[in-house]
């Protein structure tokens, strides 16, 4: 596959996780509020908190989602195994890897506040662990991408 063409569908995928993260963001949040401020009255004055933590939370995604798009743009300018690419890979480790962190510390206060539950708790708890494991999998990127953009500049030394 040509490299412009890798370069527009991870563009594609960017747009399509951008759009879905709004939708969840924006629409599926404060209707699932919404329905747990009709079911539980006495959990009303936690909605705009609860809403407002969601929303900071998805900050960092977005971040993310920046840093694959300057990935797209190297892969399509040819520099797919650069520092560039490995910082960029990097960024999104920290930033997947801290929101994570934020968002099983946010889960935890409103459960000791007695703001949330223990299923939303244990639901939660899988998101952290997935968004650990990607910040691992960014991160062992960066290193790869690192080392093969040494051993690219090595091989246009020899050459």
């Amino acid at each position: 596959m040509e490299k412009e063409k890798i370069a527009y569908r991870l563009k594609e995928m960017i747009v399509v996780a951008a759009i879905c993260g709004f939708l969840l963001y924006m629409i599926v949040f404060p209707i699932l509020g919404l329905c747990a401020e009709y079911e539980y009255p006495a959990m009303r004055c936690y909605y705009a908190a609860w809403l407002f933590f969601l929303w900071l939370s998805g900050v960092p995604c977005y971040v993310v989602l920046l840093q694959g798009w300057e990935i797209a743009n190297h892969i399509k300018n040819g520099k797919a195994f650069s520092a560039e690419t490995a910082k960029n890979l990097k960024i999104a480790s920290g930033f997947t890897l801290g929101d994570s962190l934020f968002f099983l510390v946010g889960n935890v206060y409103y459960l000791n506040k007695g703001a949330s539950f223990l299923i939303v708790a244990g639901i939660s708890l899988f998101v952290v662990f997935g968004g650990i494991l990607i910040a691992g999998a960014f991160e062992i990127l960066s290193i790869l991408v690192k080392k093969a953009a040494e051993l690219q500049e090595q091989y246009n030394l020899t050459i």
